[in-house]
């Protein structure tokens, strides 16, 4: 079909199954092929894109067929996981009307010819450009939320529609599944079709350094050993709201708590992107550029996570923010906004603080606290670290993906 180019190295897998060996030759697993549909930005760091690539890495029972709309270095991580991936040349961003006609028909004719039973859209354009044609073709839809709005913007007859035409919705907290039921209006007794799974933090990759390699490793970073370091994790985009921390708690901090420095690490491209220049500009204005680093996209953000001494999640809105749950595993506590699920992970789990949405002084006061507090900065280190094991384990996480995807097999 014209407007779509597909990776056809493979042929399509089918719902034949698919035999799995393991490290023991003579031991094989039917893997059940499923489809999975998952948009990507031109940015690099992407919270999403890395959630559903841990679950993609570990699926033991299932034979991952990957549909998305770009080449990018995840594509490569999926094909080394043994996913069978296909490009589609649609646009994500704009949902253009033909555009996600042709998706949908590309998409009825897959799950047709395969006989599929279950595609997994891993975000909203995923779904508008698949669901339709995925149910047309006789699959059940799963429709991934990974984002509660901010209070006050209205849940619309889009995602009223959105609901109707999944067959689940899946969250990614137990606050966010409440949430979205609510602001979707679905009765208590209906919320049974609102799942929710955490998200993968591979501890393997995530995880403490001792004092002595975590010292090593500031120095290589360029942290200073009297630097009270505070992460602040993702690409520069309003919604992570960079610019606020940088105007409203900035300049309070650093009279606050003058060893203190800011890092913001994710995509940051002053010279094309009007809100990352407005946050350097802001920095200068202020006069304080010597407590903000633009430190900008980094391959190995666990390094950043050990060698910071605390994470900050500033943002106006989330779902489950990847930077808590990986810096909570990499043992640095979290001082969150009361956004979606920061409560249940932080304040339950006892391993960062969270303050009411937007309060910029209680946010730096919570901050001094924590770098005056040694000790609670260790207990929560400690928790943090154990939560992560026993909520975040990937192995844990993929058998729940696996118990859904088969109980809609089955029906």
């Amino acid at each position: 079909m014209a407007g779509f180019r597909e990776n056809i190295c493979e042929p399509l897998a089918g719902a034949r199954g698919i035999q799995l060996k393991q490290d023991n030759p003579g031991l094989e697993i039917a893997r059940t092929p499923m489809i999975f549909v998952v948009t990507q930005s031109e940015r690099r760091a992407n919270g999403g894109v890395e959630s559903i690539t841990q679950i993609l890495q570990n699926l033991r029972r299932v034979k991952p067929i990957v549909i998305t709309q770009m080449e990018t270095a995840a594509v490569q991580r999926w094909r080394e996981a043994d996913c069978e991936v296909h490009v589609w040349d649609f646009g994500a961003e704009s949902l253009r009307m033909p555009a996600v006609l042709r998706a949908n028909l590309r998409m009825f004719r897959m799950v047709r010819s395969g006989a599929f039973n279950v595609v997994h859209c891993n975000d909203i354009s995923a779904l508008w450009h698949t669901a339709f044609g995925a149910r047309l073709g006789g699959a059940q839809v799963i429709f991934n939320v990974r984002n509660i709005k901010p209070a006050g913007q209205r849940y619309g007859w889009r995602w009223q529609l959105a609901r109707r035409i999944s067959q689940r919705q899946l969250v990614l907290s137990r606050e966010m599944q409440n949430e979205l039921g609510r602001r979707l209006g679905v009765s208590n007794g209906r919320r049974h079709d609102i799942d929710y799974i955490y998200s993968a933090v591979n501890a393997e990759s995530f995880s403490p350094l001792p004092a002595a390699s975590r010292a090593a490793l500031r120095e290589r970073l360029g942290i200073a050993p009297e630097c009270f370091a505070i992460g602040c994790i993702g690409p520069f985009d309003p919604r992570k709201a960079q610019l606020d921390l940088i105007t409203q708690a900035g300049p309070r901090l650093k009279r606050l708590l003058p060893q203190a420095r800011f890092f913001f690490i994710g995509d940051f491209a002053p010279q094309k992107d009007d809100y990352a220049r407005r946050c350097l500009s802001a920095a200068r204005e202020l006069g304080i550029e010597d407590s903000i680093s633009f430190v900008g996209f980094s391959r190995d953000i666990a390094e950043w996570y050990r060698a910071l001494d605390l994470v900050v999640v500033a943002s106006r809105n989330e779902g489950l923010a990847r930077s808590m749950i990986e810096s909570l595993a990499c043992g640095t506590p979290v001082v969150s906004f009361d956004v979606c699920s920061a409560r249940e992970i932080l304040q339950e789990h006892r391993c960062g603080l969270v303050v009411p949405q937007g309060d910029y002084q209680e946010l730096v006061r919570a901050i001094a606290s924590l770098a005056e507090q040694g000790d609670l900065r260790r207990s929560f280190s400690v928790a943090g670290v154990s939560s992560s094991r026993e909520l975040f384990d990937p192995r844990e996480i993929v058998a729940k993906y696996e118990q859904l995807y088969f109980s809609l097999t089955s029906k």
